[in-house]
C-alpha cells in the first residue's frame, strides 16, 4: 500500500493576490527608478566644489602623505537589509488517496481495453465507408504489462515510493 500526500501554498496568476503582488513590485521598481533619477540629476546640478580644487588646497593637502591614522582606517560594514511583504497564504486543502499495485494495474487494464475498443470502432467504420475488400492484416499485439506505457507508468510509481 502506498500513502501519497502534498501539502503547499498555490498561488494563480489570475488571482486579486498575484495581481496585488505583481503591482507591488512593480511600484517598488518605478519608486526606485524616480529615486535613482532624483539623485542623478541633483548630482549634475549641483556643481559641489571639490575641496582640492585649488593650488594652495591641494599644497596643503599633500603636506602629510604618511598619515597612518587614515591609511590604515577600515571603510565601515555596510548591512544590507531588505523589505519585504509576505502575504497570508490562500486556502488550502489536504489531498490524500490511498492505492495499492493490484488498483493501478486494473485502471490500466481498463485504459488499454477502451483503446482497443476504440480501434475496433474506428476500423469498423472505415470498411463500412470503403466497400473494397481489405486485406487482412495479422498485428501483433504486445500484452499490456510490457507495453511502453505501463513501463512509463511504473517509473512514475517508483519516483513516488523513493
Amino acid at each position: 500500500m502506498f500513502h501519497y500526500s502534498v501539502e503547499g501554498n498555490i498561488l494563480l496568476k489570475s488571482s486579486d493576490e498575484a495581481r496585488f503582488q505583481e503591482d507591488y513590485w512593480e511600484e517598488k521598481k518605478n519608486h526606485d527608478n524616480m529615486l535613482l533619477n532624483k539623485i542623478n540629476k541633483a548630482i549634475k546640478e549641483g556643481g559641489v566644489k571639490n575641496k582640492h580644487d585649488g593650488v594652495d588646497e591641494q599644497k596643503k593637502s599633500l603636506r602629510n602623505m604618511f598619515n597612518y591614522q587614515e591609511r590604515t582606517s577600515q571603510t565601515p560594514l555596510v548591512i544590507y537589509r531588505e523589505r519585504g511583504i509576505k502575504t497570508d497564504p490562500p486556502q488550502t486543502s489536504v489531498f490524500s488517496k490511498e492505492t495499492t499495485q493490484w488498483m493501478i494495474f486494473d485502471a490500466f487494464m481498463q485504459q488499454y481495453e477502451d483503446t482497443l475498443r476504440q480501434e475496433a470502432e474506428e476500423a469498423a467504420k472505415g470498411k463500412s465507408k470503403d466497400k473494397k475488400p481489405a486485406q487482412v492484416v495479422q498485428v501483433q499485439q504486445e500484452e499490456p504489462i510490457y507495453s511502453a506505457s505501463m513501463k512509463r507508468c511504473l517509473k512514475i510509481m517508483e519516483r513516488m515510493i523513493v
